[in-house]
């Protein structure tokens, strides 16, 4: 069982290191302009030129991910930083002030752990408008999770 754990672990280690270098030599190993416009090659199916194609704007798909997954790893790398920047603190002072601070604190995450992940969604867009993106993720987040449970 452990062995089977190790292996797993390290295949998706390496998945990650190698999207992580993909994503930090995107500049060299994108194939065209990924801000580049065509309206010769509106939507084209993928081709030599256009791995993945084009998009409805005539701009190549394969580069625009590669592009995109700079910007997708650094949200994520600063998210879980922020998070335990926030929690370590959090922790450090509750432990070290004991009482209604830590009281308090303990109450909201009680709170916040309570509520259902999509409830919660579904509440904070609801004041987006409905072409946000904000909006739109957690619409896509909703018929996936319906699709699946």
């Amino acid at each position: 069982m452990k062995n089977k754990v190790k292996k797993r672990f390290l295949f998706f280690l390496c998945l990650a290191a190698g999207l992580m270098i993909i994503a930090l030599l995107a500049p060299y190993l994108v194939p065209n302009d990924p801000y580049e416009t065509n309206p010769l090659v509106l939507k084209a199916p993928p081709c030599a030129k256009y791995p993945f194609g084009t998009d409805k704007f005539g701009r190549c798909i394969l580069s625009r991910v590669l592009m995109g997954a700079q910007t997708s790893i650094f949200c994520a790398v600063l998210l879980v930083l922020i998070t335990f920047l926030v929690g370590t603190l959090l922790g450090v002072l509750c432990g070290y002030y004991e009482g209604i601070l830590d009281a308090l604190v303990m109450r909201l995450a009680d709170i916040l752990m309570s509520l259902p992940e999509m409830v919660l969604a579904i509440a904070v867009a609801g004041p987006y408008p409905e072409k946000g993106i904000f909006y739109q993720c957690c619409k896509n987040g909703r018929l996936l999770r319906s699709a699946y449970y």
